[in-house]
């Protein structure tokens, strides 16, 4: 389901980026020391972020509706997403994307989700 919110179902604006949060569950992986299977099964946009064309911020109060909706809840933060409005090509995450999530979501569990957007297509690329 979340799978299919994001690259069909969620409206994304086609003028300013949009952004999210994503909540699942992060266990241990046995294929190597140090890895893990992260299960997505909760998206949640932003509320009062900021946006423009080529940037998406989130502010202390998306931080907060967020924590809210995932208290008392299965489903933890796992992540981030954001979009990028053009298509997907060799390019992923912004220097600035790696910054934001190196030092916001330091869990070394937590992954970060880009997705692109063009009129015919939502291309959707997930980095840990």
């Amino acid at each position: 389901m979340p799978y299919s919110q994001i690259v069909g179902d969620l409206p994304f604006s086609e003028v300013v980026e949009n952004g999210g949060f994503l909540g699942g569950q992060a266990m241990r992986s046995d294929a190597a020391e140090g890895s893990y299977v992260v299960r997505i099964d909760q998206v949640v946009p932003a509320e009062h972020g900021g946006a423009s064309a080529v940037h998406f911020t989130f502010t202390s109060e998306s931080f907060s509706a967020a924590s809210r909706r995932f208290e008392g809840g299965s489903s933890r933060l796992v992540g981030w997403y954001h979009t990028h409005l053009f298509a997907a090509s060799r390019m992923g995450l912004s220097t600035t994307d790696v910054t934001l999530h190196l030092g916001t979501f330091r869990r070394p569990w937590q992954v970060a989700s880009l997705v692109s957007l063009t009129r015919s297509e939502r291309r959707l690329r997930t980095y840990a």
